[in-house]
C-alpha cells in the first residue's frame, strides 16, 4: 500500500522533489543512462579516483598504461586548448598569434575580429599569408558562414591613422575584437589608467593587402552566404541626408547610414541573377 501513502510523496517533494524532478547535470545523465566508454571520460565525469595498483587499472578498462604516479588522484576532463586560454597564459603578441594561426587552432569567427590586433603584434610574413588566403578562399568563406556586415566590419576596423592609433591608446576607439578595446574607466575615480603607449601602425602595403582581401571575402560572403534572388532586381539606394548619420548597430560606429545602404545595395547586386 505504499503507492497509496500521499504523505509520503509530499514528504519528498518539500525536501527537494523526486528523483526525475532534479535538475539535469552531465553527472546525473551518466549515472542514469549507465554510460561506460569511454572509460576515461565517464571517470573523469563522476569524479573517480585513479587506481592504486596494476591490478585495479587492468580492471577499469582504462587505455593506455598504469601510470604509479596518479594513483588514489581524482580524476578530472582535461581542459580543452583555445585560442582565448592560450592568448590570457602567453599574452597578446605576434609569438602567441602565430603559434595559434601555424597550428589552425584560431577559428576563423576569432580570426576576423583580430584582424587589426595580428596587425599590431607584427606577426611574420608567412602569417600574413596564411590569413589572408583564408580570407580569399571560397570554401573557407562558405563553410564560415559569416554575413558580409561582418566583413565590412573588419575592413573598418583596420584604420591605423594617427588620430585611429591615438584614441586606440587612450581607450576610446581602437575596434580590434578581444584584446583591442581600452579600459572602461571614468566613474567615481575607479578604472583610472594611464594612457598606454602609441604602437607603431603596420606597413601600409600589408594593411592594403588586407583591405583588398575583405573586398573579396564581402563579395564570396554575399554570392555563397547569401540565397540568391532569382528573376530581375530593381535596386534603389537612399543618400540624403537623412542617412548621413553614424550607424548605432552591429559594431560599425564609425560608419554612416549611407555607407551601409550602399553595401546593402551591393549585397543585393551580387545576390541577384539579373539586377540594375
Amino acid at each position: 500500500l505504499a503507492k497509496y501513502n500521499n504523505e509520503q510523496k509530499e514528504k519528498k517533494k518539500r525536501q527537494g522533489g523526486t528523483n526525475l524532478e532534479r535538475p539535469i547535470t552531465l553527472k546525473r545523465m551518466v549515472r542514469l543512462l549507465h554510460i561506460h566508454e569511454p572509460v576515461n571520460h565517464v571517470m573523469g565525469i563522476l569524479g573517480k579516483t585513479y587506481p592504486r595498483t596494476e591490478e585495479e587499472f587492468q580492471q577499469s578498462g582504462l587505455p593506455g598504461a598504469f601510470d604509479e604516479s596518479k594513483a588514489g588522484v581524482r580524476m578530472r576532463l582535461a581542459i580543452p586548448p583555445t585560442w582565448e586560454r592560450e592568448l590570457s597564459a602567453s599574452g597578446n603578441n605576434a609569438a602567441s598569434w602565430q603559434k595559434l594561426i601555424t597550428s589552425d587552432n584560431l577559428p576563423f569567427m576569432a580570426m576576423l575580429r583580430n584582424l587589426r590586433n595580428l596587425l599590431l603584434a607584427n606577426i611574420p610574413t608567412s602569417c600574413h599569408r596564411i590569413v589572408i588566403q583564408k580570407l580569399i578562399d571560397p570554401d573557407t568563406i562558405r563553410n564560415s558562414r559569416q554575413f558580409p556586415f561582418r566583413f565590412f566590419s573588419a575592413f573598418e576596423a583596420l584604420d591605423f591613422s594617427p588620430e585611429a592609433m591615438a584614441a586606440s591608446a587612450a581607450g576610446r576607439g581602437g575596434r580590434g575584437g578581444r584584446g583591442g578595446r581600452g579600459g572602461r574607466g571614468g566613474k567615481g575615480g575607479r578604472g583610472q589608467q594611464a594612457a598606454k603607449p602609441i604602437p607603431s601602425p603596420p606597413p601600409a602595403n600589408v594593411v592594403a593587402r588586407y583591405k583588398e582581401a575583405l573586398d573579396i571575402a564581402v563579395r564570396l560572403a554575399t554570392m555563397q552566404n547569401i540565397k540568391p534572388i532569382h528573376g530581375a532586381t530593381a535596386v534603389l539606394c537612399n543618400i540624403g541626408s537623412s542617412l548621413r548619420r553614424p550607424c548605432t548597430s552591429g559594431g560599425m560606429t564609425k560608419t554612416q547610414l549611407v555607407e551601409v545602404a550602399v553595401l546593402l545595395g551591393l549585397m543585393f547586386q551580387y545576390a541577384s541573377e539579373e539586377c540594375r
